[in-house]
This record gives C-alpha cells, structure tokens and sequence, in this order.
C-alpha cells in the first residue's frame, strides 16, 4: 500500500495542474497577423482497383432526339503499370477553393503519377442496349508543374 500512495499522489497532482501551465496561451488579432500559412488540403493517394467503371449519361438527349443516352467507361482497373492487383500513386494533390468574378472554384491540383488507369470495356447506348467501341489505357503521365483541374457549377 505504501507503494502505491506516491504514484497516486503524482497522478492526481497531474490531473490538477491547469491547462494555463501547459504554455497554451490565447491568440489576439495582433498574434494572428504574425502568423502565416497556405490555407488548403494536401494529399497523396495510392490506389488500386481491379473492376470499376464510370458512366456519363445524358436523360434528356440532343435537341433533335431526345431519347436518353449513356456512355459507360467499363473494365476499370488502375494500377503501377507493370502488374495487376498493384497500386497506383497520385501524390502532391492539393484542394483549394476560391471565388474570382462572382464564380466559385475548387481548383484541384497534382504534382506527380505513377501507374496506369486502363478501360477494358468503353461502349455507348440508350440504357438498355449498347455498342462497344474499344478501350482507353492512361500511362507514363508526367504532370506539368501547375497542373489544376478546376472544378465550378454553372
């Protein structure tokens, strides 16, 4: 018992010391404009799949036939580009958000890709029949320094 009164006593004085002595102290305006930063999100992705696909689809048509149709990215698969079931590697990516002229962007930015992004199995249709028309492989993509997708609603 004698043993264990001294770590109680260090435990329970550590939980009663106050925040104010842990060197955290508040920021004023005139601390904040000494600070600087870049505002935004940082990201590196690495990713694999093996069976994926993306569709566009257009359900009002064109103006002379209004009849729905579909363009369907199938047979997805991303990897390093020597191997299936690998990973491929998207690093640098940067999200910013900024508005100039009334319109709001989200400007996604990248640094460097590694890795191929391949459609086995690209064809297009009305949703309920379809014409295959080949397939689409992306590879050795070298990312220009500044290289932004912008993205905005109109």
């Amino acid at each position: 018992m004698i043993r264990i009164l001294p770590l109680t006593i260090v435990l329970v004085a550590l939980f009663l010391v106050s925040p104010a002595y842990c060197g955290m102290t508040l920021l004023d305006d005139e601390g904040m404009e000494e600070i600087e930063g870049q505002v935004g999100i940082s990201i590196d992705i690495n990713a694999g799949t093996t069976q994926g696909y993306m569709i566009y689809g257009d359900t009002d048509g064109i103006p002379t036939n209004t009849t729905q149709g579909y363009l369907n990215f199938g047979g997805l698969t991303i990897d390093n580009g020597v191997a299936a079931g690998t990973t491929a590697s998207l690093t640098g990516v940067t999200l910013d958000l900024g508005t100039t002229t009334g319109i709001t962007y989200l400007v996604i930015g990248a640094s460097a890709l590694s890795g191929r992004i391949t459609f086995n199995n690209i064809s297009m249709g009305d949703g309920t029949t379809s014409t295959a028309i080949g397939t689409l492989q992306l590879g050795d993509i070298q990312l220009v320094t500044g290289s932004t997708v912008k993205l905005f609603a109109h």
